[in-house]
Parts: structure tokens; C-alpha cells; sequence
């Protein structure tokens, strides 16, 4: 069994894609809305419009339950988790997809809608228990378990614990790496210990409760943050050697004899191994633009939040698994973002992951859904570096032989009259004693006197440099523990002005692009308005003209009635006069044909 999964392991070393399609809402189906999404029937493929394909480890209709994603895409990982493999499941998709359902954040009541979460909760139980129970009914040693859950919300670039009973507060949780073993962790991260699916669904739905979200034009309830729920699972058990496939090869004619076999090893005794597994489950908040979801206020920064992370994480997926993308051939940007830092084990580190990437079927979302599409198709090509955390321990699971005890007592005696009678010789003293000629050879016991002071002079001074090596032994050893802790506080206060920095850059840098689209936008709008202005001003040239076109008939007509009422004013005139006015009006006529 345990070869078997760590071939299936080995096999499957790249990262896992599904795509799940969410069904239409009651009113969108109201509406009828179009769909621009439809799934070649037996076959992982789906196709976006017309001729745009798509070909993935899974794919799931709207009518796909709950259970079915499951059991196809995350079971095999928590068998998994079980031999010391590390997995992650994380949702990815636009605002309103159907991530949080998936996952099961949202802690369903009915458990046919009950998301990926709490069915990991039950199977880890169930295996839990199964494992305890085969090992009883065979005779062997029980294996012992230990599972803790943690709830992080990474919101604005900030870390919070959603388990801790003080006030959110991010400022105790860092993200270190192990310089050994390259593992993410988290420092400061309160974690809680679960016996039981019921401990472990308490657990998320504290998380869940503290959870930030709001409700946007596209989502009622909108995630506000990315969640990562973290399961980890301690086992030590009596380690099983992995055989070769020639002993597999003999074994499999007679499996009754290799189980005999194996359970006469496992009484004799066998060394102990403790295998250790790290399971993420990660609900994205979802990708949005603000024109469509009518984000303000804190919304806006929200928005502007998620988005960068979900560009950083486009990016590290882009230079995975791209075509120049492997591993140590690219830089990889995990560290542009907390999202992708935390990421950094689950995409091209130890950890067998499976990205589930959620789209809406209406054509409407196609520009969003095609977004995500692209991500999960550059995601499929990433490779991961998956191995068993595994410790053997140095000590024989050996039960001790059954023993007469009087056969015990009758050895005993039989040593200690042995003991008594031949006693071992001494050993010959240090200083040679010179022989006394008689009670009254006083200078014997002179020349013995004079020795003895000598040895004993001898040896205080013996003790007396030990001490004092001692002595300096122990303050140059507290020196160099003292220079260790300032170099170590020195490190420490390094990295963490580092840190500073590098989120400082990183706000910087954010800004300085924010700012640049503003000014950009600025500029468009200047040149707008100055356009606008230059064809305000033609409009107003044309009117004008227009306006002096229409006003000259009325000045000519206001000439011509002055002139009659002035020849209406003066005398009755004489021929002459006529003809003199008459050649007036004529002249005032041909005037004004002129203009």
C-alpha cells in the first residue's frame, strides 16, 4: 500500500487542475441570461465561445454535487497526508464563482452541500480510527495520532488569526522560512488541537465567523480576504519498509505467507517512525473589477488589495509554468506578495497541490472566465518537489522476554556467593609507603611525612589549575554565547528591517503605479477637455457669424423705415424732389444688394 502511493505520488508531482462551472442563479435563469460555457460529455475538456478549447485533469459541469468533486480530486491527497506528504487545495476564480461553496467555508448545514473542508475532516477521522482498529484486531502496536488546525485571513497584506480569542491582531504573526528544510511557517499562529470532524468544524466556524466580508453588486456576501485553513497531522507508528518491485513481484503470488511474514516481523520488533503532514486549504477571494462589483470607501482599498495579490500569484504561476518556467531557471517573484510567500511550499515546493478554479457560465463573466481559464491552463505545468516527512526513530518497539522469576532469584544468589568469596584486588596505592624498621624509625615516618606532603602539595595544586581552567573555560564560553545572542539579535532585527523595507518598496511601488494610472488618466482627461473647449470655441465663432448673418436684412429694414419716416416729417416735395429721392432709394437699394 505504501508503495503504491508513493508511486502514485511520484506520478503526479505536477500540479492538479479542475475546473468547476457553477450553476446559474434563479434569476439569472430568469433572465436568461446567455452562456458561453459548455463540457465535452467523458472527456476533462470544456469550450469558451465558438473554438476556444480547453483540456484539464478535471472538469465539472453545474450539475456536479458536492461529494463527486471531492472524492475525484481530494481523497487521494489525504491518503496521502497519511504516508507524510504534504497538499494543498487552493480556490481560484472571479468575485461570485462558487470558491467559498467549494471549499466549504461557509459551513453548509445540509451535508449534501458540505464543501471539500468538512469531507477532509470526516475522512481524516474515519481513517484515524480504521488504522487504530486494523492494528488491534492484527496484534500490533496502535499507531497514535496527533491533529492541530489553524485559520489565517490575509487581509490588506496583513496576517490575522481568526482562532485567537484576543482582538484581530496581526502584528504577531511572521512568515519565516526553515533554512533547512525550506518550509514556510508562520510564527505566532495560535493553533488548536482537534479530536474529532465536530473540533475540527468548530474550529472553522470561528474562523468563519471573524471572516471579513461585505457585499458588493456581484456578490451579497463577497470574501474580503484570502483564507488558508491549515490541518496538520502527527502520526508514530512502526515503520513498514518500502519493498522493491521484485519482492512485489514474489509476494503477489502468495499474499497470505507476506502477511504472516509481516506480522511475525512486526512482533519481533521493529524501529519506530513518525511522519508528519502539512494540509492547506486556501479560499481566494475572488478577482473583481470595480466598475462592475460598484465598490467605495474600504471597498476600494479591499479591491485594490486582492487584486495585487492575485497579479503576484498570476505571476509566480506565470514563471512556473511557463515555457521557459522551471524550477531554477526563472526567478520566481514569491516574495512580491504575503499571498504567494505563503504559497511558496504549494507551488514548486513540497506539496502535492490541486488548484480548483471556479468560472460563471454566463457570457457576461467570458472576459473573466477566459482570465482564469489561462491562469489553470499556465498552472498545469508546474512541477513540484514532493517527499515523505519522515523521522525514524532509534528504538526497538520489543516487548520484553517472559521471564522465571525464580530462575531470576536463583541467579542472583548464585553472583552474590561468587562476589563474596573471590573478591577483586585493589589496585596498588598511589604513593609507595617506605617500610618502618621499627615502632621508634623516626625517620621513616619523617621521610613518610615529607612525601605525603609533597603528593598532597601536588595534587591542591593540580586542583587548583582545574579550577582555574574552569573558570576560563566558562567565561569564554559565556562570551561566545554572548556575541551568538547579539549576532542573533542583530540577524533577527536585520530581517525584520528587511521585511519592513520590502513591504515598504512593496506599498512604494503600488503606489507609484496607482499614482502613474492616475496621472495617466489625468492626462487623457486634460487633452479631453481641451478638445472639448477648442470646439466650444469654433461652435461660438459659428454662432456669431450665424447671429450677424440674421441681424443685417433687420438693420437694413430699421434704414429704410428711418428714411420713410423722415420724408413723412418734411414737406410735401417738388418733382424735382421726387426724382432727387427716388435716385436715393435706388442707390440705398443697390447698396444693400452689394452686402
Amino acid at each position: 500500500m505504501k508503495k503504491k502511493i508513493a508511486k502514485l505520488i511520484k506520478s503526479n508531482s505536477s500540479v492538479r487542475v479542475a475546473v468547476r462551472i457553477r450553476p446559474q442563479s434563479v434569476q439569472e435563469m430568469h433572465d436568461k441570461v446567455p452562456i458561453c460555457l459548455s463540457v465535452i460529455p467523458g472527456e476533462p475538456q470544456l469550450t469558451i465561445g465558438r473554438d476556444k478549447s480547453f483540456t484539464y485533469d478535471f472538469v465539472f459541469d453545474q450539475m456536479t454535487p458536492q461529494k463527486t468533486v471531492y472524492d475525484k480530486c481530494v481523497r487521494e491527497l489525504v491518503d496521502g497526508a497519511f504516508e507524510g506528504y504534504n497538499a494543498t487545495v487552493f480556490a481560484y476564480g472571479q468575485t461570485g464563482s462558487g470558491k467559498t461553496f467549494t471549499m466549504g467555508t461557509s459551513l453548509e448545514a445540509d451535508p449534501a452541500k458540505r464543501g471539500i473542508i468538512p469531507n477532509a475532516a470526516q475522512q481524516i477521522f474515519d481513517e484515524i480510527e480504521e488504522r487504530r482498529e486494523q492494528a488491534r484486531r492484527s496484534g500490533k502496536v496502535i499507531p497514535s495520532f496527533e491533529v492541530s488546525a489553524q485559520f489565517i485571513e490575509l487581509y490588506n497584506e496583513e496576517l490575522i488569526d481568526l482562532l485567537s480569542s484576543t482582538d484581530r491582531d496581526s502584528s504577531s504573526i511572521k512568515i519565516k522560512e526553515d533554512p533547512t528544510s525550506h518550509e514556510i511557517l508562520l510564527l505566532g499562529a495560535s493553533s488548536r488541537n482537534v479530536t474529532s470532524q465536530a473540533d475540527i468544524l468548530s474550529a472553522l466556524a470561528t474562523g468563519a465567523q471573524n471572516r471579513t466580508t461585505a457585499a458588493t453588486n456581484m456578490n451579497k456576501q463577497s470574501s474580503r480576504s484570502h483564507a488558508i485553513f491549515t490541518v496538520n497531522i502527527k502520526q508514530t507508528r512502526v515503520a513498514v519498509p518500502v519493498e522493491d518491485d521484485s519482492e512485489e513481484k514474489e509476494n503477489t503470488a502468495d499474499d497470505d505467507d507476506g502477511d504472516e511474514d509481516s506480522s511475525e516481523k512486526m512482533s519481533t520488533g521493529t524501529e519506530l517512525e513518525t511522519l508528519h503532514a502539512k494540509f492547506h486549504f486556501i479560499d481566494l477571494a475572488g478577482s473583481e473589477r470595480l466598475s462592475r462589483t460598484g465598490a467605495t470607501g474600504d471597498r476600494v482599498k479591499e479591491s485594490i488589495s486582492i487584486n495585487s495579490g492575485l497579479l503576484a500569484l498570476g505571476n509566480v504561476i506565470s514563471a512556473l509554468g511557463g515555457a521557459k518556467g522551471r524550477i531554477g531557471a526563472v526567478h520566481v517573484p514569491y516574495r512580491d506578495s504575503k499571498l504567494t510567500r505563503l504559497l511558496q511550499d504549494s507551488l514548486g515546493g513540497n506539496s502535492r497541490t490541486l488548484m480548483i478554479t471556479c468560472v460563471s457560465p454566463n457570457e457576461i463573466d467570458a472576459i473573466e472566465t477566459l482570465s482564469s481559464l489561462n491562469y489553470a491552463n499556465r498552472a498545469k505545468n508546474i512541477k513540484n518537489k514532493v517527499v515523505a516527512n519522515q523521522n525514524k526513530i532509534n528504538a526497538l518497539l520489543t516487548a520484553p522476554p517472559s521471564v522465571d522469576i525464580a530462575k531470576w532469584e536463583a541467579w542472583n544468589r548464585e553472583l552474590d556467593a561468587h562476589l563474596g568469596t573471590n573478591l577483586p584486588e585493589m589496585a596498588d596505592p598511589i604513593i609507595q609507603l617506605p617500610s618502618l624498621g621499627a615502632p621508634d624509625d623516626v625517620e621513616a615516618v619523617i621521610r613518610a611525612r615529607e612525601e605525603f606532603t609533597k603528593q598532597l602539595a601536588r595534587f591542591r595544586g593540580f586542583e587548583k589549575a582545574e579550577q582555574q581552567n574552569v573558570k576560563l573555560y566558562d567565561a569564554k564560553l559565556r562570551q561566545r554565547l554572548c556575541v551568538a545572542d547579539i549576532d542573533r539579535e542583530r540577524v533577527q532585527s536585520l530581517e525584520d528591517e528587511l521585511g519592513k523595507v520590502k513591504t515598504e518598496l512593496t506599498v512604494q511601488g503600488r503606489e507609484n503605479r496607482q499614482l502613474k494610472r492616475k496621472y495617466a488618466a489625468l492626462e487623457t482627461r486634460v487633452r479631453e477637455y481641451e478638445t472639448e473647449l477648442e470646439n466650444g470655441r469654433e461652435q461660438m465663432e459659428r454662432a456669431k457669424r450665424y447671429i450677424d448673418q440674421e441681424k443685417r436684412p433687420e438693420k437694413d429694414a430699421r434704414r429704410t423705415l428711418l428714411k420713410l419716416a423722415e420724408m413723412f416729417e418734411s414737406p410735401i416735395p417738388t418733382t424735382s424732389n421726387v426724382a432727387r429721392l427716388r435716385k436715393q432709394f435706388d442707390d440705398d437699394d443697390n447698396e444693400a444688394d452689394d452686402n
